[in-house]
């Protein structure tokens, strides 16, 4: 019985250090931080199941609308980015306004034309999507780039045709399936127009 016993605890050991691995680190200061490889996992967001008719085509069209306008968007929060880094390097007020209507008429050139074109759905998704993109509804993003006044203004005119440039995006709430459509154009299943 004895013996038994020191040859299980003998064997507990043995296989106790052989679950022992090594891992990949990185010093960072005086740390050791180990370097640690994921597998890549798929998350479904949202896939309603069973659909009626009318409820697949409204899925489609919403479908079709997203990706007409997530390239804008994605546009958009890189535009802001590059330019809020060049506005920090601007000393004077006068010079970052200046600099905006430069950049507001450049954008108006480039995709004004194109942008004109959306219905008043897509351009309801653009602004969900902008809010997405940079975390600030459009109205914040007018406001914070071209003052109170014209923030107010395009708020007003947007609510003359029955938008609201306040609006924002709730991925797990009221816009969980134009999330999962996103996430389908990020995961390639989904690809744009052209």
């Amino acid at each position: 019985m004895k013996g038994l016993l020191f040859i299980s605890l003998i064997l507990i050991g043995f296989l106790s250090k052989s679950q022992e691995k090594l891992v990949p680190a990185v010093i960072i200061g005086n740390d050791t931080v180990p370097r640690v490889y994921l597998k890549t996992v798929k998350i479904k967001v949202f896939v309603p199941k069973n659909r009626t008719k009318s409820q697949r085509k409204a899925f489609r069209r919403l479908k079709y609308n997203v990706i007409k306008v997530y390239p804008y968007a994605k546009l958009a929060g890189e535009k802001l980015r590059y330019y809020e880094e060049k506005l920090e390097d601007l000393d004077s007020e006068r010079k970052k306004k200046k600099m905006m209507k430069n950049v507001e008429r450049d954008l108006k050139e480039a995709f004004g034309p194109e942008l004109k074109k959306l219905t008043k759905t897509q351009g309801r998704i653009l602004l969900k999507l902008i809010d997405r993109e940079t975390g600030n509804s459009s109205y914040a993003l007018v406001k914070e780039m071209r003052g109170m006044f014209s923030a107010v203004m395009w708020q007003t005119m947007a609510k003359m045709f029955g938008s609201n440039l306040k609006v924002r995006y709730e991925p797990e709430g009221q816009d969980r399936t134009i999330e999962y459509i996103c996430t389908q154009i990020e995961s390639g299943r989904y690809k744009l127009l052209k």
